[in-house]
């Protein structure tokens, strides 16, 4: 930090003098480490939110890249607001889409006419997916899910914001059940995964990994 920030200071003729500058800017710095070493800061790396908006195409306003080649980054925070909103309303969106289609399930599941698969879809109704936890998670992450009593094959599918199937794990058993997820193969950002029993899908939720 001495280093840095007595980077290009001119050099006084006085070699007394240049050593009380010296020691008096030292001072001040050691000063400003300590009290901010006592503070526990939280924020993102401004690398990785630039990286991220690379990945996305999205000219991001909220990063400041230093000019000089070792200078510093910074990030404008305020800048943070409308991509999340952004964000939060696309995901409310998606709510809203599943809860279309479970409700037109529930309907068409009420209407007569529908007895030969009853049986069937009143089993997969008792499938069910929940929340990961922590979410968001930086190392692992817990999936906890429910199987009906009577299946043929069961899978949760990870799929990235792309749509891809980034992982794919067959679940068996019956009632609940527990599927651990360790992100070193995941990079970071949003991802959704999905309950798939006999080829329907249960349930579907967001997580989101930050590292």
């Amino acid at each position: 930090m001495n280093e840095y920030y007595n980077k290009g200071r001119k050099q006084v003729s006085n070699p007394e003098a240049s050593d009380k500058t010296d020691k008096a800017a030292n001072a001040a710095i050691e000063k400003a480490d300590d009290e901010a070493s006592k503070i526990i800061y939280t924020g993102l790396i401004a690398q990785e939110v630039e990286e991220a908006a690379k990945k996305l195409n999205f000219e991001f306003s909220g990063v400041d890249k230093p000019e000089a080649k070792d200078g510093l980054y910074g990030l404008r925070y305020d800048n943070f607001v409308v991509p999340l909103v952004k964000a939060v309303q696309e995901l409310s969106k998606q709510n809203e889409e599943l809860q279309n289609r479970v409700e037109t399930l529930e309907t068409l599941l009420s209407k007569p006419g529908n007895n030969s698969k009853a049986s069937q879809d009143i089993s997969l109704t008792r499938a069910s997916l929940e929340q990961n936890i922590p979410n968001p998670f930086n190392h692992t992450t817990t999936i906890n899910y429910t199987l009906p009593k009577q299946f043929t094959n069961g899978q949760i599918l990870i799929t990235d914001q792309n749509g891809n199937v980034f992982k794919r794990t067959n679940v068996s058993g019956t009632g609940k059940g527990t599927l651990n997820i360790d992100a070193g193969a995941f990079s970071s950002g949003m991802y959704t995964y999905s309950l798939v029993v006999d080829g329907h899908v249960i349930d579907s939720k967001k997580m989101v990994l930050t590292k």
